[in-house]
This record gives structure tokens, sequence and C-alpha cells, in this order.
């Protein structure tokens, strides 16, 4: 296969045979715009089938996605998209960047989401943007914008209740849109524990914060949210 991109946690490869595309998860872990990297063993494995599960919940819920299959341990195929430069960050409780940006208490929880809008700019530190600015820099457009805050809605929905059952509290979650073959908005990208902060029943952190503070037990908290998930 043709390696056709690769990011900090991912490669996109295509299959010419085939003319498939497939998104394979890497082992890196990282923080602060790589200023943190480490190598986790199976950690491409165990975000993998993450991905594939909860995607499969979204599948259930008609939530259009570029996401097809797993194709492998640490691989899934998918669709053909051109990828969004922004980053869409829904919060259901208060933590993290947002805190140093607005005036909530850590642990807030909001009556409804949040929805965030991020340019993707490592340079820029990922600064917020606006539906004007998205058209001023000819990224997307205003109903664009419409569109995937509706969709990012939709999600948050089904992943809170997956997670609730699996005795797991969704504190917010980070996703990437792209436009598919046909011009449609799709969830793109993949849901991990390096996109989301998870905390168990008794406010442990579960996900990629762990690595981000230094608490260690990174893959072991992983794996356990894989254990809950695969009982559903």
């Amino acid at each position: 296969m043709k390696l056709i991109r690769e990011g900090k946690t991912k490669k996109v490869f295509f299959d010419p045979k085939k003319k498939k595309f497939f998104l394979q998860f890497k082992n890196d872990i990282t923080a602060f715009n790589m200023k943190k990297h480490e190598i986790m063993a199976e950690k491409g494995e165990v975000n993998c089938e993450i991905t594939t599960i909860l995607f499969g919940k979204l599948k259930e819920k008609r939530i259009p996605m570029a996401f097809k299959r797993r194709a492998g341990k640490d691989l899934i195929e998918v669709s053909d998209v051109r990828m969004i430069p922004i980053e869409v960050v829904v919060r259901n409780i208060a933590y993290g960047s947002i805190l140093k940006r607005y005036n909530f208490k850590e642990g807030f929880k909001f009556s409804e989401p949040l929805v965030e809008f991020f340019y993707k700019d490592d340079a820029r530190d990922d600064p917020p943007i606006s539906p004007r600015i998205a058209e001023l820099l000819k990224v997307c457009r205003r109903e664009d914008f419409e569109k995937m805050e509706k969709l990012a809605i939709a999600i948050n929905d089904v992943l809170k209740t997956a997670f609730r059952a699996a005795g797991i509290t969704l504190v917010d979650f980070k996703i990437e849109f792209g436009f598919n073959e046909k011009g449609r908005i799709v969830l793109s990208d993949e849901i991990d524990p390096d996109s989301c902060r998870l905390w168990d029943k008794k406010g442990e952190m579960l996900d990629k914060e762990r690595f981000r503070k230094g608490m260690g037990n990174v893959m072991e908290s992983y794996k356990e949210i894989l254990r809950r998930l695969k009982r559903l």
C-alpha cells in the first residue's frame, strides 16, 4: 500500500489495486504539540478496537462517517475524504483549556453540550475559529459549521449513552469532519482515549490526560476502557 499521509498518531494508506483507503493507528502517544512523545506497545491495536466499537454505535444511529470496517489489528478501512482543517470539541463538563479562557469552575456540568471550533494550525496553537473567519480562509462555508455542530451534538448523545452504560463519564471529546466524494460532511479520523476525556465513577482519569500529567498506567487505563466497552 502507498503511504498518503502520516500524522502524530496515525498513517493513511491507499491500496491502488483495490482502490481502497486505510487508516493505521500508531503506538505513538503525544501531548503539547509533540513536546511530549512516547511509544507505547499495543496502543495502536487498543485504540483501533475502541474506535471500531464506538463507530459501530454511531453507525447504528445513522451518523454519516468515513469509517467502513476494521481491516486489521491496528487498521480500519475508510472512504476517501477531503478533511476540513477544523477540530470540533464537545464539552459536557468544564475541564482543561476552557478553564484558562473562561471563568468556569473545574467540574462544572453544562446543561447542554458546549461545542467549540479550532483551526488546525500547530504553529498558532490551534486558535478558535468562527464561521466568518472560516469563509475568509476558504476553509468551509457558514452552513458547514451548522452541519458540523448538529452532527457533533448527535455524536455526543450516542457516546454519552455508550460510556454511561460502561460506567464511564464522557467529559469532552475532539472530532474532525471531512467532505466525502459526494460533498457530504462525514465524521472522519477516530474516537478513542487519545481524543476523549473519560472518568470512571470515582472520578479517576482513564484517558490521555494520564500521559499529559505523568500519572502512569496509561495503557492499563486504555485497556480498562476497552474491556468495559466490549461488555456492552
